[in-house]
């Protein structure tokens, strides 16, 4: 017992005594997929204002990047000034009572939210209503 102890031991000293580099991978699927609309969003609505409701995605320089082709980052939708804007929900997703009201007030809505992050949700409303 006392050996499998100290070679479990010895082993995690050995582990930890090495840095490991991993390569950067990219972004997951649901990041790429809302980077990707958010683009599109700005291509066909190029005359509008566009704003987002919380970050995109966790990330300054995808922010950054969106800033500088004219985005606008709000945290709530009492921040976005005229009904005739374009408003975007973020990858995190957002409560379907508030974008139903979003809807009704402005000139165009969308969810870029994620679809593994939409699933959850889903599965969340359906064990609450049972």
């Amino acid at each position: 017992m006392y050996l499998l102890i100290f070679s479990y031991y010895l082993f995690l000293t050995l582990l930890m005594s090495y840095i490991y580099y991993l390569k950067p991978s990219s972004f997951c699927f649901g990041v790429k997929r809302s980077i990707e609309e958010l683009q599109k969003v700005i291509e066909k609505h190029s005359n509008d204002t566009i704003y987002c409701i919380h970050a995109l995605v966790h990330n300054p320089k995808v922010t950054t990047y969106f800033i500088d082709r004219g985005v606008k980052f709000v945290e709530t939708i009492q921040e976005v000034p005229s009904k005739d804007a374009v408003v975007v929900f973020s990858a995190h997703g957002i409560s379907r009572n508030i974008f139903n009201e979003a809807t009704t007030l402005f000139k165009a809505v969308y969810s870029l939210e994620c679809p593994f992050v939409s699933k959850i949700y889903n599965e969340i409303r359906y064990f609450i209503e049972q």
